[in-house]
This record gives structure tokens, C-alpha cells and sequence, in this order.
């Protein structure tokens, strides 16, 4: 864990603030559960409003029997109040953590060989407002599962093939695919693992047929691993984040399909059959043209060679368009889905020119040790930080396109100071407003956490340049690794969720106005007449280092 995030802070502390904290009252739940500490707002049965966020939480357990895995309740919404503290799920009262049913499937553990143990790495989707029902979770066994909540459980896996450690998974905006960077230690080299997503469960309005590696909701149904990609002088990948051209809630249409007359713009996936030929050809030439991705790349790290390589993952998307939407002879092909190398999605061995290409190779003076990209459709940016404390601005050019692009139009294009040793970068869902139909802050701001300053730091974006408009610091926050800021749902609530690794805490402070778009739109500005506020937080029997989560659907 010292190799990945480096050494703790060694600062103390003095000179830090201790924020405003405010008092917690329960919320009753009228009898389903046992409620739930609630910090903001008045309880009333009569506003009739609720959402909620749960996480999947990854710890090095003081416990060695231990999964390291825990879920965690981190936002909720009801009747007028909010929580901003981080709690056991109320569905889950009473059963602890790990949640049984959770941790123990049977189906993972037969697969797994065993019981599941050290987990390495967790990602969800991220998009303005993009559904990204489960998380998926790899292990040092070479597992990769889904996990979900209550309403959404995970119930898709697999497992790489013997000697593939993975390090490192992203999901791509709209669910398509997973990229897992590899340790081969038999083959002592690094690679990228894709693997195709799939749901066809009618979740929310989601396909009711399976088309793995088109976009969803993320309720995994279907996972295939279709080959690994060769990292050229890369052994020990660390990170990786990938972008494509199109996200579903940042086009035309708020992430609306199109019916395939055109005539109905809210339109779900579930009422567009694709064996009707007149919805399948919508997204060929019709209302639903460019409405999925065609194209896109990937960002990957290591910090022990000090390198940085950019996939290009047009061919991987464009073998999805020509099955999908070329001829219909090709369409009839992607029906027979399954885990052979020729039925679909076809593995690389079968179809080697839809694997990803290395588009380049950089060398770096510092130690890269975070990286995201912009999943903006244009912004065409990737952001690796560095351990002496630097963000590095890169542009793509045209990878970020349909168009593609060329190996010249990756290179830096500016920097800032973020703070010692930054462990993880995560992107800015608060829309800053009481208008609901607002948009977030994805693709305009990254949130940093910084190790070496015990500091969380907001960073905003603009063109090839970038600025820290504000620094939380806290005496409870004594080693920060992770941060992730919460998904809203009805209510604007800006709140992070951050790793405390020495703490052995999962802790929540909120950074700007609570806006209730629902119930009478009511206002919290943070208390404590500051920029900040700790919500709370949750202690662990274990060392967290990764969070992720999304809203419970």
C-alpha cells in the first residue's frame, strides 16, 4: 500500500482547523428499519421525497479472514432532511458489515476458488448524471464481480486468466466496457484486460435483450473477458480511465432515446427491440444516429516506471457499430451472445482488429500516481498528477473523436500545484445551483486528494489551464488517500466521501449549499459559517483505500 499511495503525511495538527460539525437527530422510519442519523432539515411525513447513495468500500481489514470490503450508506434524502454522514445502510440493520448476502454469493465464491479476499480495485461509470447501477470490484485472485445495493444487486463475474493480477479498473461513461490493468507474473509484463458489459433485464427502462458493448444502465447481467492488450514497456500499470465520444446524459436529449419514428423523444432503451428493423436502423441513420459511442482512449500509469501510455479504443467501438448497425446479416450474428471466442462479442483472437492500439508512449520526470480523463464529449483532455505535487494537463486531439487521431496530438498543455504526493483524483458532480436541469461540474472540475498535505483540493478546468479555487483541511482527516464526491438525485447535496487510511474511517464533509428541487426547494448553506463541514463519519476494523459508489435506483 506504501508503493501504491506512497508514504503517509507526517504532519500534525497544528495550524488545522477542527470544522463545524453539526448535531445528528434519527430519522423515523415508520417502522422499515431502524431509520438513520439524519444532520440537515426538519423530518415531515408529508414531503414525500427520498433518494439515496450506497458505496462499495475497500480496506486492508485488521483481520485477515476479512474480505476487505464493506457497503456503506454515504448520502440520503427523506421527507425533508438530509445525511451527510455515512452510516450501515438502513436495509442492512442488524446483518453488520460485510453484508452477507453482499460478500458471500455463492456463484463469486465457486468461481473465485474460494473465499473473497484482497481486493485491489473498484470503479463505477461516471457521466452528468449517467446511471451506473453496480460497481466492479477486482480482486488479487484475478476475480472481477459486480456489486450493487439492495435494489440493484451485482450478479455478473469473472476471473482472468492464472497469473493476471489486477491493479487497476475503469468503465467506460455509458457502461460499455471495463479495462482492467494487469501485473502478468508469469509473462512478467503489463497489460490491459477488456472485458465486454451487458445487462437485457428491463431495469429502469433498460434493453430487455442483452447487447453487450452497447450503452446501459449498468445492472450487470453480462460480463466476457475479450482478450488483454500489451503495454509496451510498461510491467506494473497502476491506474487507468478512459473517455469516449459520447456520454448518454450529455447529449441532445438528456440521455432520451429516440423512438424510431422520431416523433417521441423519451424514449427507453426496453421499448427500442433492436431485431425490429426500423428501431435498429434509427441508430444507423435515424433519430438515434449518434446516440452510442463510436470511439475513444484510455489513460494508463505506472508509477514505478514512470510512464504514461494512451490507448486508442476506436477499433474496439467500431466493431461494435458494424455488428450492431451496418448490415443486418452482421446484427443477426451479435444474437448468438455467449462465452466462446466466436460468438459475441467476439474475443481479439477471432476478431483481432477490434482490439485497442497503443497510440503512445510518454516518459515522465516524476512518478505519475492518479490519472482521469474528461468524459465530456470535446474536451479531449486527460489529467495525471505526479508525486511532487503537479497535475499535468494533456490534450488527445482527435481520440477523443470519431474522427480518431494522431500520436502528435498527445502532449502536455499546461500544469498546477495540487499538493504532495495526490493519490486520487475525482470529478465535481454538484451543479453549484438550485436548478435542477443544471449542469454538474463534470468536465469542468476535478477534486484532488493530496497525501502529502492531508488536503482535499477543488480544482477548476479552463481550456489548457487550470486553477485550486479552495483547500479542505481537517484535525479529524489524518490520512486521506481517496476521495469521491456524491451522486444527487431531486436535492443538490455536495458532499465527498474520503478514504482516511491511518484513521480507519470512511469521513464526509460537505463544500457548499444543500437546494432542495423538490418540497418546497428549501436552503442549507454550510455551517459553521465556512466553506466546509464534517458530516461524519463511519470507523472501519481495517485501512481504507478506495470508495465508490453511485444512487440507489
Amino acid at each position: 500500500m506504501e508503493y501504491r499511495y506512497g508514504a503517509p503525511s507526517t504532519l500534525s495538527d497544528n495550524g488545522f482547523p477542527t470544522l463545524y460539525q453539526p448535531s445528528s437527530r434519527r430519522f423515523d422510519n415508520h417502522g422499515n428499519g431502524s431509520g438513520w442519523d439524519y444532520q440537515i432539515g426538519s423530518q415531515d411525513p408529508s414531503k414525500n421525497d427520498y433518494f439515496s447513495n450506497h458505496a462499495q468500500l475497500l480496506f486492508v481489514p485488521d483481520a485477515i479472514t476479512h474480505p476487505g470490503l464493506a457497503v456503506l450508506q454515504t448520502l440520503v434524502m427523506g421527507e425533508g432532511t438530509v445525511s451527510e454522514k455515512p452510516e450501515l445502510p438502513w436495509v442492512y440493520y442488524g446483518q453488520g458489515n460485510p453484508i452477507p448476502d453482499l460478500i458471500t454469493r455463492l456463484n463469486y465464491v465457486i468461481l473465485n476458488g474460494g473465499p473473497l479476499r484482497q481486493a485491489t480495485a473498484i470503479a463505477n461509470s461516471y457521466g452528468q448524471d449517467t446511471w451506473s447501477a453496480n460497481s466492479l470490484i477486482t480482486f488479487q485472485s484475478g476475480l472481477v464481480a459486480a456489486f450493487g445495493s439492495n435494489t440493484a444487486p451485482g450478479n455478473a463475474a469473472v476471473k482472468l486468466a492464472p497469473g493476471k493480477v489486477p491493479t487497476a479498473i475503469s468503465i467506460t461513461p455509458n457502461n460499455e466496457f471495463a479495462l482492467v490493468t494487469v501485473w502478468d507474473t508469469n509473462q512478467q509484463k503489463g497489460q490491459v484486460a477488456v472485458l465486454a458489459l451487458g445487462t437485457g433485464n428491463t431495469f429502469w427502462g433498460d434493453w430487455s435483450v442483452n447487447y453487450p458493448g452497447l450503452r446501459n444502465l449498468g445492472l450487470f447481467t453480462f460480463i466476457k473477458i475479450l482478450g488483454y492488450v500489451d503495454l509496451p514497456g510498461m510491467t506494473q500499470p497502476t491506474e487507468i480511465c478512459t473517455a469516449t465520444d459520447y456520454t448518454a446524459s450529455s447529449d441532445d436529449n438528456d440521455g432520451w432515446l429516440v423512438s424510431a419514428d422520431g416523433r417521441d423523444r423519451r424514449y427507453q432503451a426496453r421499448d427500442l427491440y433492436l431485431n425490429n428493423e426500423a428501431a435498429r436502423l434509427s441508430f444507423a441513420s435515424g433519430a438515434n444516429q449518434g446516440r452510442y459511442a463510436r470511439s475513444g482512449y484510455a489513460t494508463i500509469i505506472s508509477k514505478a516506471e514512470k510512464k504514461v501510455i494512451f490507448l486508442d479504443l476506436k477499433p474496439l467501438f467500431a466493431q461494435i457499430h458494424n455488428m450492431y448497425f451496418t448490415s443486418r446479416s452482421n446484427f443477426l450474428l451479435t444474437q448468438n451472445t455467449g462465452m466462446l471466442p466466436n460468438q459475441w462479442p467476439f474475443t481479439f483472437d477471432v476478431a483481432p482488429n477490434s482490439a485497442p492500439t497503443v497510440a503512445k508512449v510518454v516518459d515522465m520526470a516524476q512518478a505519475p500516481t492518479a490519472v482521469r480523463n474528461n468524459i465530456i464529449p470535446g474536451r479531449n483532455q486527460a489529467y495525471v498528477a505526479t508525486q511532487d505535487g503537479t497535475l499535468h494537463l494533456f490534450g488527445v486531439g482527435g481520440y477523443g473523436t470519431t474522427n480518431g487521431g494522431t500520436p502528435a496530438d498527445i502532449r502536455e498543455v499546461g500544469s498546477v500545484a495540487v499538493g504532495s504526493n495526490p493519490t486520487s483524483i475525482a470529478y465535481s458532480k454538484n451543479k453549484g445551483t438550485n436548478n435542477d436541469a443544471g449542469t454538474c461540474n463534470i468536465g469542468k472540475e476535478l477534486i484532488v486528494c493530496s497525501r502529502g498535505e492531508r488536503a482535499i483540493k477543488w480544482v477548476q478546468l479552463n481550456g489548457n489551464t487550470a486553477t485550486v479555487t479552495k483547500t479542505l483541511r481537517d484535525t479529524r482527516l489524518k490520512d486521506p488517500v481517496w476521495v469521491q464526491d456524491n451522486d444527487n438525485h431531486g436535492t443538490e447535496v455536495p458532499v465527498v466521501s474520503i478514504t482516511d487510511y491511518s484513521g480507519k474511517q470512511l469521513i464526509n464533509y460537505r463544500y457548499g449549499t444543500v437546494y432542495f428541487h423538490t418540497n418546497g426547494g428549501n436552503t442549507f448553506p454550510v455551517g459553521g459559517n465556512g466553506q466546509f463541514e464534517c458530516g461524519g463519519a463511519y470507523p472501519l476494523q481495517g485501512r481504507p483505500f478506495q470508495v465508490s459508489g453511485s444512487n440507489v435506483p
